[in-house]
């Protein structure tokens, strides 16, 4: 294996693949979660674990710098890429992988 092709071992926000896979489709639920809460009745166990994992999401959002929350949005719920004016594949690729990482962390997973 080339040195190119090694996974980079001292990028913070790299996550395991179950994991990655994990926040990812959180994200893709992220819509129906947001719908499924207005339904539920305040207190019980569904309730509050469909709480913990939007405001999980939420606080990760906080979290990406405001010119690329949308963005992000979409590319992992919908997969359309929608850089803003003046970013890069890899500014952007990176505040995506900062923002997987911190709902991992806001979910206490990692």
């Amino acid at each position: 294996m080339s040195e190119y092709d090694q996974p980079k071992i001292n990028n913070p926000h790299r996550l395991p693949d179950s994991l990655n896979r994990y926040c990812m489709n959180l994200v893709r639920d992220y819509p129906r979660l947001i719908k499924r809460l207005a339904e539920e009745v305040p207190g019980t166990p569904e309730y509050t674990e469909k709480l913990i994992r939007c405001e999980a999401v939420e606080q990760a959002l906080r979290i990406v710098k405001p010119e690329y929350r949308k963005g992000i949005l979409n590319y992992l719920t919908r997969k359309v890429k929608q850089y803003p004016a003046g970013a890069c594949n890899e500014t952007y690729m990176r505040e995506c992988r900062k923002f997987k990482h911190q709902i991992a962390v806001n979910l206490k997973i990692l």
